[in-house]
């Protein structure tokens, strides 16, 4: 459970098999981060899933799995907690089954096999040119770690938390004509604004280098950025 690659030599000790419990509905999502990765894609459901292990990155044969769904102001943190505490129960229930030889394994289907890769630095820089769910996706999905991040007039800045403004809003048709993505185009003394391509996105929660992580209200006591800057 959120472990190294174990040598094959390893593995293939244990007489009933080693098995693995993975935060993901395999074969989707395989590799080092499918929590973040789910939520970046904007899947609406996920799960977790014990296997046998292999030689291949987790593409043994499943032993169980679970689904839950996945809440649309989810972060990648809270995700986190709810698949463990699933986690937890199905892995003691398959090593249940494993002792008792109840076990009926499922192959994995390598035509529905997707990567979930280790999340880079260059894959955290967050890019406004895309649509603001998208982008809201990208933010939750790397909350809290290792968190999205973009510079605003030279400065690092992570964003962990978001929200996208309804289309009902007026300032949906700013974005769309006149604003160029991650500019900023409104403030309130609680609220940053952020075109997007297209929509809008709130940002909520957010962090300078070298400071605490606030809400954007505790952010704009003390840093005041002006209409038509831009997060880049």
């Amino acid at each position: 459970v959120a472990f190294r690659i174990l040598p094959e030599e390893i593995f293939l000790m244990p007489p009933k098999g080693t098995i693995n419990l993975h935060p993901s509905l395999l074969p989707k999502y395989r590799g080092a981060a499918p929590i973040n990765w789910a939520i970046i894609k904007g899947e609406k459901t996920t799960g977790v899933t014990t296997i046998f292990i292999k030689k291949e990155i987790d593409a043994g044969n499943i032993i169980l799995q679970e689904r839950i769904a996945i809440g649309s102001d989810e972060t990648a943190g809270s995700l986190h907690d709810r698949l463990a505490d699933i986690g937890s129960n199905l892995l003691m229930e398959s090593i249940d089954r494993i002792v008792a030889d109840k076990v009926e394994i499922t192959k994995q289907d390598e035509k529905l096999a997707s990567k979930a890769p280790k999340l880079t630095k260059e894959i955290c820089h967050l890019n406004f040119d895309q649509t603001a769910e998208q982008v809201k996706n990208w933010i939750h999905g790397l909350s809290p770690y290792p968190g999205a991040w973009t510079s605003l007039s030279g400065n690092l800045v992570k964003i962990f938390r978001a929200m996208v403004v309804p289309e009902s809003d007026s300032l949906i048709s700013l974005a769309e004509s006149d604003y160029q993505p991650g500019k900023i185009v409104k403030l309130t003394t609680q609220e940053i604004y952020v075109a997007c391509r297209p929509g809008i996105l709130n940002v909520l929660e957010l962090q300078m280098e070298g400071h605490k992580r606030l809400s954007t209200e505790e952010f704009l006591r003390g840093y005041r950025p002006r209409v038509g800057e831009i997060f880049c």
